[in-house]
């Protein structure tokens, strides 16, 4: 799906802003610059995955955690803008990026509000916001898909679907 550059941009600009409290956070939305920091975030054996993919993410980044401690690695962000009603497909898109990538922190970011029946099911399916990290078993090892909305230049969680807040500096170390 492509995105219009001035949503992306309103995007980029709330992220950067959200991830303030404990640091800086650096975004790439420049198609190569996507593919090329897709495929360096990625392991070796998951690159020829990816280079199949007809499409990548919207956008990918690097957040420097500098609060409450400083941190020497850079953490990963992805992130899928919609600008359309949300739909399942593009979830799973979302989630087999992440899956394949494994970033730190997965952001699914529309404009306008998921239907009723694909907000319910998402509610009462918990694992699809879920994606699994490497050493992952049935008990544990996966990371949340965070589900927001863009309102008025804002970014909002749904608190019922994603109910950590990502940008608390008690879950930077998680």
């Amino acid at each position: 799906m492509t995105t219009d550059k001035e949503l992306m941009k309103r995007v980029e600009t709330q992220l950067k802003k959200s991830f303030e409290a404990v640091g800086s956070c650096e975004l790439f939305m420049d198609p190569d610059m996507i593919k090329e920091k897709v495929i360096e975030s990625a392991k070796e054996l998951a690159r020829p995955v990816i280079e199949s993919w007809e499409q990548y993410p919207e956008m990918i980044g690097e957040v420097s955690i500098e609060k409450p401690l400083p941190s020497a690695s850079k953490r990963t962000v992805l992130v899928e803008i919609v600008s359309d009603r949300p739909t399942l497909k593009e979830v799973y898109r979302l989630k087999r990026y992440a899956e394949v990538i494994t970033p730190d922190y997965s952001f699914f970011i529309s404009e306008k509000p998921f239907d009723d029946e694909i907000k319910l099911f998402l509610r009462e399916n918990t694992h699809v916001l879920k994606y699994l990290i490497e050493g992952a078993t049935a008990f544990s090892g996966s990371k949340p898909i965070v589900a927001m909305s863009l309102e008025e230049d804002n970014l909002v969680r749904d608190e019922d679907m994603s109910p950590a807040d990502p940008f608390d500096p008690k879950h930077m170390w998680t």
